[in-house]
């Protein structure tokens, strides 16, 4: 046995290095992971410094890296828990592959380390210097590269959420091999670094000492067809300890039964759901009587209502939302209780808040928690928590329904606040990444009628929308299901993708396409990068204004098209289109500047009523 001193924090650790690896070994800890073996090197010196700040973890010294992997290897096929193991940087870690191979085909939970050059050295000559990325090929269940170690919140987190991960994934329902690669820049040693201690001290406690009692910083439960009741109990006492709570609903594979669900669940626990455009709850019958916010991009842009909305507890089901101001907020409070909802083990977790990651079916999930509260004849009799969000709603969305009505130009903001109204019932709309799916977030309110909203916002790029718009309309076709499809897609996204009219014409297919053309790319004039025009060169680099009619490239793939200059055209038009078949090219010429303008003050309006409102003590501190 080695003699370790013993710390409880990372406030205590000399620099980043050690305090990122101290972080990463406890949470391996917290895992369920006893034992730790070491190859000595230079390298890997924050790893093994850290390591004798976990004494929960039982180091196996060994000099030679393949001999260390069998024997890491024997360890975790008799203990049946992941075993990590180090090393430095270089060939050492290729002499790891030989039992990594054995651990991927024999499915055993083993978690590699591989100290690295930070990439400034990479491919310089460097000693001990090779590529490390995907070191191990196909034969691992995950790998990650880690980001050099800072010494703050972010990065400290990322650090407790990479080790809760890969012992989940590890030691999941397929076991196997995980593969972390490390790069560490000087000190490699435990020489206090005063500016980075000084920053230590200031860690928020989640970060510092990781979950209360020892839990490991996001737990992960084993994935089932239904969900064990014992999870169903603790989400039950969950929901009757915070009766502050709120659901954020983004993209996912969802059935009409997740949409009765979740309206169910809302009344029952009194707790709002912020839903994204593409998360099916926005439009349908089921968002009659549901606690729906649909304004939540704009409530959180306002600080005071961020600030002092504080969650007990945020259930995030399905992908990441579209708004960033909800990360914002959730970022802000991330001392509240946060569930991950997601059958498919995606960790949707970018700024690493996650403390549960419940791999369920949501329709399933929220079934089972919804007949165990009736059961037990549950009812929140605080609702002040509740009420307050429906009122915001109502204020944000009287406030909107007022400027639309003062301000009838044709400007982004209102097209997105009105083409569902337009739409019919039974109709697939598909949105383009940008500001298409930004102004039905922000703008468009809930509707009773069937409209299912698609969107490529796996990597949210503005590439073949076109085609996948058309993909769309092909299956509607092919079903012969009556469902019209409409895709309102930018002018930028329009031309990235024109050659997928040709699908259109050539299979005769029923799309609306309706087209916001504004001259080039209108969501820079919203990001940080606008406040720097002459700087950054913005029209050049950023916005890149075409100057381009859309009417040759409808006419060259023989499409119907028509030009539209007032907002009052939109209806009738998008009427008319969607009554005729084949496919027709709208395109609504917009003012960008307009567009820009008109947005920020229908921010700022909000804002304001909501402040007016909170003067009067509602959400005071």
């Amino acid at each position: 046995m080695i003699s370790r001193s013993v710390t409880d924090d990372l406030a205590t650790a000399p620099n980043a290095n050690v305090a990122f690896c101290k972080a990463l070994l406890v949470e391996f800890s917290r895992a369920g992971a006893d034992h730790l073996c070491i190859c000595p090197g230079s390298r890997s010196a924050p790893l093994a410094i850290a390591s004798r700040l976990v004494p929960a973890l039982q180091p196996w010294v060994h000099l030679d890296e393949r001999s260390a992997a069998f024997f890491a290897l024997g360890l975790a096929k008799a203990s049946g828990k992941a075993v990590v193991i180090f090393c430095t940087s270089g060939t050492a870690a290729a002499n790891f592959y030989p039992a990594v191979i054995e651990a991927w085909y024999g499915r055993v939970p083993l978690i590699i380390l591989t100290a690295d050059r930070p990439a400034e050295l990479r491919e310089w000559g460097g000693g001990q210097t090779i590529q490390q990325t995907h070191l191990f090929g196909h034969h691992t269940r995950w790998f990650a590269e880690t980001p050099l170690p800072e010494a703050n919140n972010l990065i400290l987190r990322t650090a407790r959420g990479l080790g809760a991960r890969a012992a989940s994934i590890a030691q999941g329902k397929i076991k196997g091999p995980v593969h972390l690669n490390l790069p560490f820049r000087d000190p490699l040693t435990p020489q206090i670094n005063d500016e980075e201690v000084e920053e230590l001290q200031k860690l928020s406690l989640s970060v510092d000492r990781g979950r209360a009692e020892g839990f490991i910083y996001t737990r992960s439960y084993p994935q089932s067809d239904k969900v064990p009741e014992q999870v169903i109990t603790e989400l039950c006492q969950l929901v009757k300890e915070q009766p502050r709570g709120v659901l954020l609903c983004g993209e996912q594979n969802s059935r009409s039964d997740f949409y009765e669900e979740i309206g169910r669940f809302s009344k029952i626990a009194a707790w709002p759901v912020i839903a994204d455009p593409v998360s099916g709850l926005r439009f349908g019958s089921h968002t009659r009587g549901m606690g729906l916010i649909s304004t939540g991009d704009l409530l959180f842009r306002n600080s005071t209502f961020s600030k002092r909305m504080v969650a007990d507890c945020i259930v995030h089901i399905g992908a990441t939302l579209t708004g960033k101001a909800a990360r914002l907020w959730a970022l802000e409070h991330g001392q509240s209780r946060h569930l991950i909802v997601d059958a498919e083990q995606r960790w949707n977790d970018p700024d690493h808040l996650a403390s549960d990651l419940l791999s369920y079916d949501p329709a399933q999930l929220f079934r089972q928690l919804n007949e165990t509260l009736e059961s037990n004849s549950f009812v929140r009799r605080d609702t002040v928590w509740f009420d307050l969000w429906m009122q915001v709603e109502q204020i944000a969305r009287e406030t909107l329904d007022q400027e639309f009505e003062h301000n009838r130009s044709l400007v982004e903001p209102a097209v997105g606040a009105s083409l569902v109204d337009h739409l019919p019932d039974k109709c697939d709309l598909f949105l383009s990444s940008s500001m298409p799916i930004r102004d039905i977030d922000s703008f468009a309110p809930p509707s009773l009628k069937s409209v299912r909203v698609l969107s490529n916002r796996g990597t949210n790029g503005i590439d073949g929308v076109i085609s996948s718009a058309l993909g769309v309309a092909g299956e509607n076709s092919f079903r012969k299901n009556g469902r019209r499809t409409v895709l309102f897609i930018g002018d930028l996204a329009f031309l990235h993708d024109i050659g997928g009219l040709l699908a259109a014409s050539r299979n005769k297919l029923d799309l609306t396409i309706i087209v916001i053309n504004n001259d080039g790319g209108g969501i820079f004039s919203f990001l940080p990068v606008s406040q720097y025009s002459k700087e950054a060169g913005f029209d050049t680099f950023f916005t890149t204004p075409h100057g381009l009619s859309l009417q040759s490239a409808a006419e060259m793939y023989g499409l119907e098209y028509q030009k539209i200059e007032s907002l009052s055209l939109v209806g009738p038009s998008l009427r008319t289109a969607l009554n005729n078949p084949g496919t027709k090219v709208i395109e609504l010429c917009v003012d960008r500047n307009e567009s820009v303008a008109f947005q920020k003050k229908l921010i700022s309006r909000v804002g304001e009523n909501i402040e007016d409102f909170g003067k009067i003590g509602v959400f005071r501190k």
